[in-house]
């Protein structure tokens, strides 16, 4: 844990404030969204992590979430408008959520015309439902890393705070939260995506691999599948390791995202004159060759041993 969020937690975020006016600093910050602090026994509730940047473009975040599972389940997460364009982890344990990604291109903050400065960016929305068990917990974040978006891979300055929550029937009916849905209607597919062949010595001993990644803005990206050919689609993650390492085959890539919406992304056959049918069409083909070629030498020997016996 940082020297930084040590403080925020010994000495309050007012106090830390006080300490920065004394002394500016500089670094990147996860912050907790939330439309309240609040919550009754059996609620679903959401929490987003966002990004907020000091100075430099960050290109990279890595963390661990961690909540009291005796109060809360978690029981989706959604990376709907995530700043995040490739997820490289998302791990789930009992009371821990772990993650890390990358933002191509970096993040220096969201531009918004009603604000003079950037604004932070959602990393990652966190669907928890409530036990039916009153008390106070508290969301923390450890093993947290950023880094800058500086060609170096240098590692940010991050201020971190934690959130604090009370379950409380009554006191969350004196709020008379309104009611809401946790998803917008969703009727648009992820964002259209290529698909790019690649082959390491380091991965899958060398053999051809397909690596794709895409995002959905509104209900979040659920899973991949692949069809390689006349197959079936299966479900897939990138990278994939083709099954057909001719490439002679057709593959599709699906995109779903949580409300049932897909995209497609196609990538034609890369050798086709590999492929099983082109293989049957030359042997086919060969066959004919051979028959017609050896009735024509039939009829041909046929006509020379019949003049011999005239």
């Amino acid at each position: 844990m940082s020297k930084i969020s040590n403080l925020i937690r010994r000495y309050g975020l007012a106090g830390l404030l006080i300490m920065f006016l004394a002394c500016p600093v500089s670094a990147s910050q996860l912050l907790w969204q939330s439309s309240s602090q609040i919550l009754a026994p059996g609620q679903i509730w959401q929490l987003d992590l966002n990004l907020s940047v000091a100075e430099q473009s960050i290109n990279a975040v890595a963390a661990t979430v961690t909540y009291p599972s005796y109060f809360l389940d978690l029981v989706d997460i959604s990376d709907g408008n995530s700043i995040i364009a490739l997820w490289l982890d998302k791990i789930e344990e009992q009371g821990s959520f772990s993650f890390s990604g990358v933002i191509p291109g970096g993040f220096s903050g969201i531009l918004n015309p009603q604000y003079q400065a950037p604004q932070p960016g959602k990393i990652v929305s966190l669907i928890f439902k409530v036990k039916e068990q009153e008390g106070q917990g508290r969301i923390d974040l450890e093993k947290v890393e950023v880094l800058l978006h500086d060609g170096l891979g240098t590692s940010d300055q991050v201020v971190l705070n934690s959130y604090d929550f009370t379950i409380n029937q009554e006191a969350a009916k004196k709020l008379e939260m309104p009611s809401q849905d946790l998803w917008p209607e969703d009727m648009r597919g992820p964002e259209d995506f290529n698909l790019n062949l690649a082959r390491d010595p380091n991965l899958f001993d060398g053999q051809w691999v397909l690596i794709f990644a895409t995002q959905d803005k509104i209900s979040g990206l659920d899973h991949y599948e692949v069809k390689e050919g006349k197959n079936e689609f299966i479900t897939a993650t990138s990278p994939y390791l083709l099954q057909d390492q001719t490439l002679s085959q057709d593959i599709e890539i699906k995109a779903v995202d949580r409300a049932g919406n897909e995209t497609i992304a196609k990538m034609p056959a890369q050798m086709p004159g590999l492929g099983y049918e082109k293989y049957l069409i030359w042997v086919i083909m060969l066959l004919v060759l051979v028959i017609i070629v050896g009735s024509i030498k039939f009829i041909i020997d046929r006509k020379k041993y019949a003049g011999r016996w005239k």
